[in-house]
């Protein structure tokens, strides 16, 4: 293979090296801030008996614990973080 294909073939590649999703970015920024410190396993996210009823519950949880804890995550933060609580244990309509 020449040099140029070898080239294209790795700026063809990049993107899929190193970019993880939206639920995977809130899970790291999540086990970053120690959240499971006080949400361990699946027991405190059990939407049924939670007082989290909505994305907006959702939303003010985890704006409170950031400045509770003071994590100091931006909002995107705050969204990806969202994202990956909601797809993996409330399951909240959007």
């Amino acid at each position: 293979m020449t040099l140029s294909k070898q080239l294209l073939v790795l700026l063809i590649s990049l993107p899929l090296f190193g970019n993880i999703s939206q639920e995977q970015q809130g899970k790291k920024i999540y086990l970053k801030a120690d959240c499971q410190s006080c949400h361990y396993q699946d027991t405190n996210f059990d939407s049924k008996n939670n007082k989290v009823k909505n994305l907006s519950d959702l939303d003010n949880w985890i704006v409170g614990c950031g400045l509770k804890f003071d994590t100091n995550w931006k909002s995107k933060d705050e969204t990806l973080v969202l994202k990956y609580l909601n797809n993996i244990y409330y399951q909240l309509d959007k």
